[in-house]
This record gives C-alpha cells, sequence and structure tokens, in this order.
C-alpha cells in the first residue's frame, strides 16, 4: 500500500527549514581578524609622531566598524597618543606612537577581545647618524636640541659634511646669542683633527677654526662649551689661502704639503717665549705617529713639536735643526697617550726669513 503524507504537512516542513536558513545569514557578524595598515617598521626622531593604523574585518570578511582596539606599548623608550581606538566604517582604527631614545626600537601590541594580536615596530633614529650638508661659502642655520646627539659631558652636538676640492685652508665660523659655540673637524674615518672654541678666548663667545687639509670630505661637529645647552646658531664654512698670516695657528693633519713664508714677525710661542716663527697645531691618538719635514731655500730649518700634560704645562717633545739652507729638519713622535701637539717652524738662531715647504706624513 503507498503511503501518503498530506500535501500541507510536507510545505510546513519547507517553510521550517527556510526560516531556520534565514535566520542563519542574518546573525550578526563580529570582529575575526587584525591586520596592519600603517606604521610598523616605520621611524622618526625623538620627540616626532608616527601614525598607526590596523584593520578590523569581520567574521563576514566585511570591514567591521566599532570594534575598541587596545594599545599596549611592550617595549621601548616611546608613548602612545592614547590607550583605546575604535574602528570605523572601513574597519580601521588609528592610533599616534610619539618617539623616545636614542636608536631604540618600540615594540607596540594592537589587540582586540577574541582576536589574534597584531605587533607593531617603530624605530629612534639614532640623532649621532644623522649627517646635515655644508656647502663651502653658505652660511646655515641650526639648532642644538635635547633630541640631538649628545656627547660624554652632556652637551648635544650636529653633525655636517663638507667636502674641500683641493688642498689648502678651510676656515669654520660658528656664532650663537644662546650659548659659547663649540667646533669639532673630523676626517671621515672618525679620526678628530681639531676643535676650537672662542675665537676671542675669554672675550668673544663665537668660534673660528682654521685649518690646512689635504682635499677630501671631512666632518664638522657644531656643539656647545657647556652640557645641557640648547638654542639656534649659525654655521658657515670657506676656503682660505693656505699660507699662514704673520702668529695665525691653524690645525694640520696627516698628509698635508704646504709652502709657507717665514717673516721676521715675532710670535708668541707655546712656550710663552717670543719668536720668529710659524705655529701650527695637530692631534694625535695613543700610538699615532707623526713625521714632519721642513725645507727652507734661504736658511737653516728648525722643527720644534711641543707637548701638553693634564695640567696645560708645555714641555718640549723633540725637536731637529737642518744643517744648512736646502737640507731639511726632520722630526718623528709617537703619541704615548690622545694628545695635542703644536710645531713650531722656524730657523736656526731665529733670524731666517723667506720661503719653506713643510710635510706631514
Amino acid at each position: 500500500m503507498r503511503l501518503r503524507v498530506p500535501k500541507l504537512r510536507v510545505l510546513a516542513a519547507a517553510w521550517a527549514i527556510s526560516l531556520a536558513a534565514c535566520g542563519d545569514s542574518t546573525s550578526p557578524a563580529r570582529p575575526a581578524s587584525l591586520s596592519v595598515v600603517a606604521g610598523d617598521l616605520d621611524s622618526a626622531l625623538a620627540g616626532e609622531q608616527i601614525v598607526l593604523q590596523v584593520r578590523v574585518n569581520g567574521s563576514d570578511n566585511r570591514p567591521y566598524a566599532g570594534a575598541v582596539v587596545t594599545w599596549t606599548v611592550q617595549q621601548g623608550p616611546s608613548a602612545l597618543a592614547s590607550p583605546t581606538s575604535t574602528s570605523g566604517s572601513d574597519g580601521i582604527a588609528s592610533n599616534s606612537v610619539t618617539l623616545g631614545g636614542r636608536g631604540q626600537p618600540t615594540t607596540i601590541r594592537a589587540s582586540v577581545p577574541n582576536v589574534a594580536p597584531v605587533t607593531l615596530t617603530v624605530g629612534t633614529i639614532n640623532p649621532c647618524t644623522i649627517l646635515h650638508s655644508l656647502p663651502l661659502g653658505v652660511s646655515t642655520t641650526g639648532a642644538l636640541s635635547t633630541t640631538d646627539c649628545a656627547l660624554s659631558d652632556g652637551s648635544f652636538i650636529d653633525f655636517y659634511g663638507v667636502t674641500l676640492p683641493s688642498t689648502g685652508g678651510v676656515r669654520i665660523h660658528m656664532a650663537s646669542t644662546r650659548f659659547d659655540t663649540w667646533i669639532w673637524l673630523y676626517n671621515y674615518q672618525d679620526s678628530l683633527i681639531g676643535f676650537d672654541d672662542d675665537s676671542i678666548p675669554g672675550q668673544v663667545q663665537n668660534t673660528f677654526l682654521t685649518a690646512i687639509l689635504p682635499a677630501g670630505d671631512y666632518l664638522v661637529g657644531a656643539n656647545s662649551y657647556d652640557p645641557d645647552t640648547t638654542g639656534q646658531y649659525t654655521l658657515r664654512a670657506f676656503q682660505v689661502s693656505a699660507e699662514l698670516a704673520p702668529c695665525e695657528v691653524a690645525w694640520v693633519t696627516h698628509g698635508v704639503v704646504t709652502s709657507q713664508q717665514l717673516d721676521a714677525t715675532q710670535c708668541l710661542g707655546p712656550d710663552n717665549v717670543q719668536v720668529a716663527a710659524d705655529h701650527v697645531t695637530i692631534f694625535l691618538f695613543q700610538g699615532q705617529q707623526v713625521t714632519v719635514s721642513m725645507t727652507a731655500a734661504t736658511f737653516a730649518a728648525r722643527v720644534v713639536l711641543y707637548q701638553f700634560d693634564a695640567q696645560g704645562n708645555v714641555s718640549v717633545a723633540t725637536s731637529a735643526n737642518a744643517p744648512g739652507s736646502g737640507s731639511a729638519a726632520n722630526v718623528t713622535f709617537t703619541a704615548t697617550s690622545n694628545q695635542t701637539m703644536a710645531i713650531q717652524l722656524g730657523s736656526v738662531g731665529g733670524a731666517g726669513t723667506g720661503g719653506y715647504q713643510v710635510t706631514l706624513q
């Protein structure tokens, strides 16, 4: 016998199944995943801000609006603008972080309940690695700030690159109405060439540094005499004659070959004795050697190297006299500590005048 199911009962069952299916398709979406949109692996200077963004996607694979994202600094010196933010219609939740420290990374966690969190890493640029350009003959304005590179004495410093197209003299001038200026001069191997404080010690607190250098690239450090000092300054480097003016003192370095003119002007030497001689200065690191060779056609050359102790007392490190005009006076010295050496370039007897050549190796 064939079993018949009433037609109305079949229709009712189909209707119930249809209603159940409709109910499933209209169940509310929920936050399902987080992804990074912006900010990860970005970097800036201390004190600057980086925008952070994450996107919340719902269980329907669409952007989820209204999700509260919690932001947490897991490690590092930076600070978030807000501990939470809410996703918009595009699913994006935004925040910002103010960078701290010098060169340290900061790790930030973004999370939504019941969703796998994401991690963003931002970096603070080490200000000691920032190099500004200092074109010859152009006055540059800068400012020392608490986010600058800091030296061990607590003072701040900005670094500039300057290129000398040919061997010769260079003069660097730094001025400020806010602080007592200080200049450092390095080569690109981080070897110190020279430094200067006051252009007129104890009177004018702006700085002039004069050097005779081979052609090449150099670093200038714009610094202050006092620690924890900030403010605006101007900096300028320009080429000058390599020939020393009477009683002028210039920094020199290895590789310098220069022709000079010795006259009868009496100048105060490193030992506080008046003498008709030129003077240059060189900085040597412990174990570093320098050889100075001086030759004059019209007089017997004399070279004297002076050294200074920690108390500023001066003594003769070594000296040499040429046997006569046209012959060389040669001295070689190896530094036993990091020290500044004064080099006196004169004549045997102190009365010679005329042109001479000096080489530093």
